[in-house]
């Protein structure tokens, strides 16, 4: 059917509404749309990111088949495939991309790499952004983002290459800087030092990922003074650009703290216990990423990377009971309260339904994302066969590894040293909290005992875990898999001592945070 001029402009009202934030009347305007030109099927199509915006997968991606036996389109199939993603349908979405072939329009075909990315398959999605750019070879976000699919891949030089192109093309591309700085220890023959002061100076804005590069630079060239200064600017210019509260944080994990803990059954053993979900956690950069990479060297075991799916599946669930009861929730105080009586069964399901293919078929799979930790009550519950693998390291060490990370938008509170002692507070007191309730079922990893001896500290991990020892956990540096965290240059390599004592050249920058953690009983 052939669209008329009243069709076309209703559509492109429909879609300005959707744009402007208009939503109601964007959904009213697209239901008049699909009612007065049901053969459209650029209406459908509309109508499916809608719905899709609204978390109505299901009926999204039956709005977007309709749309693509209308008419079939490049859109319509890559719109089919975010449905198939957010359903968690993961090999009917790759198998979809892997049939579309090789697109040259930069805007599809950016959108083609990105979901292989999302679906987990960075070399289909490094292959993509190939072929774009030899289509479109100034396009310098493609030059980005085929870095950051080289990196989680391990394949540093071409990534800096990539970055080298995406500043020549782009040098106002502050996370291009700053994702090259931390690809490689920089030397003192071959570093960007002299070209970021010379960024920094030409820019008549605050530019705290710059800092941020600098100063690992200068760090790794050993000239410390000057690398915790800048640092010190990056980290003041970032926490002047968010709001933030600690409080709130804080609030959040003493709700937590006074929830009801019900009892788990008592005769659990990590021997007799089939494996089951490994969840390495704790605040981030204390070693989780090595932990999860020796893990998943294991021949039984799969590294799913750092999911956000637990949050979101028990998020979801406390939602949708808080609607049926009629409760409102409007903070995450309240939805915390309310979290507490979910059916912890049917948490654990939908969070096992949510995850890769390549998770679901493994006898186990580790899920790293450090923030679980205020999870653990509900991931003991929902998942009975979970372990649980805490990673620990020296209270400063820990706290200077978070500050001096270019975190962009996560972990807040590691911009000021002040708030990063706080927050390391609540999560030591949290932590105190679950180890009194289910320390049976916690297990520590010390980062630097690790470093010290690490056969016997991985051969506790295994048994824990229920895993047989395998020597493959010690050659964790030899794996391909992706990694998509902040230390995914570091895996590449084999262990090392360096980072141990870091901290300890900024013994005078860092003693107020110094200060806060002796008060607190840490130090």
């Amino acid at each position: 059917m052939t669209a008329t001029l009243s069709d076309k402009a209703l559509y492109q009202a429909t879609r300005q509404h959707w744009q402007q934030g208009r939503k109601a009347e964007a959904i009213t305007l697209c239901r008049q749309l699909n009612q007065q030109a049901p053969g459209f099927a650029p209406g459908w199509l509309l109508a499916s990111e809608i719905a899709l915006t609204r978390r109505q997968a299901s009926n999204a991606l039956a709005l977007a088949e309709r749309a693509l036996k209308l008419a079939p389109s490049t859109e319509a199939e890559l719109q089919q495939v975010r449905c198939l993603r957010a359903l968690n349908r993961y090999q009917a979405a790759r198998q979809q991309l892997a049939q579309q072939g090789m697109l040259t329009d930069l805007n599809l075909g950016s959108e083609r790499a990105w979901l292989f990315s999302e679906l987990g398959c960075p070399n289909a999605a490094a292959k993509q952004y190939r072929y774009l750019l030899q289509h479109h070879p100034d396009a310098a976000h493609l030059h980005f983002n085929l870095a950051t699919v080289l990196r989680h891949l391990g394949q540093l030089e071409e990534a800096e290459q990539a970055l080298d192109r995406t500043i020549a093309l782009q040098p106002e591309d502050d996370d291009a800087w700053q994702l090259r700085s931390s690809l490689r220890k920089q030397k003192p023959d071959r570093h960007h030092l002299t070209e970021l002061t010379e960024a920094i100076s030409q820019r008549q804005r605050p530019c705290p990922a710059l800092h941020f590069a600098k100063a690992k630079e200068l760090e790794d060239l050993e000239r410390y003074d000057e690398a915790f200064t800048s640092l010190q600017t990056g980290a003041g210019q970032r926490r002047a650009e968010i709001q933030y509260q600690v409080e709130q944080d804080l609030a959040i994990i003493q709700a937590i703290r006074q929830l009801p803990t019900p009892a788990l059954k008592t005769d659990f053993n990590a021997h007799s216990e089939e494996p089951g979900p490994i969840f390495v956690l704790g605040l981030p950069r204390t070693g989780s990423t090595l932990v999860e990479r020796m893990l998943g060297s294991h021949p039984e075991c799969y590294a799913a990377g750092e999911l956000n799916d637990f949050a979101q599946c028990l998020s979801r669930l406390t939602l949708a009971q808080a609607q049926q009861q009629g409760v409102r929730v409007s903070n995450q105080l309240e939805l915390v309260h309310q979290s507490a009586s979910i059916d912890m069964a049917q948490l654990g399901q939908h969070y096992l339904a949510s995850l890769p293919p390549e998770a679901q078929q493994a006898r186990c799979f580790t899920d790293k994302m450090p923030l679980n930790f205020l999870y653990i009550g509900w991931l003991l519950q929902a998942l009975p066969n979970a372990r649980i693998v805490h990673i620990q390291r020296h209270p400063m060490a820990t706290c200077y590894a978070i500050y001096k990370q270019w975190f962009d938008r996560a972990y807040p509170f590691s911009y000021d040293q002040q708030e990063l002692a706080q927050y390391y507070h609540g999560y030591r007191q949290l932590m105190a909290h679950w180890q009194q309730h289910y320390g049976e079922r916690i297990h520590s990893v010390q980062y630097e005992t690790l470093l010290e001896a690490p056969e016997a500290t991985c051969r506790a991990l295994l048994s824990h875990c229920g895993l047989d020892w395998d020597p493959a956990v010690l050659a964790f540096h030899r794996q391909t898999q992706a990694s998509t965290t902040a230390s995914a240059s570091q895996v590449r390599q084999p262990l090392y001592q360096s980072s141990k004592a870091q901290w300890q050249h900024y013994r005078q920058q860092l003693a107020p945070l110094a200060k806060r953690l002796t008060e607190m009983g840490y130090l």
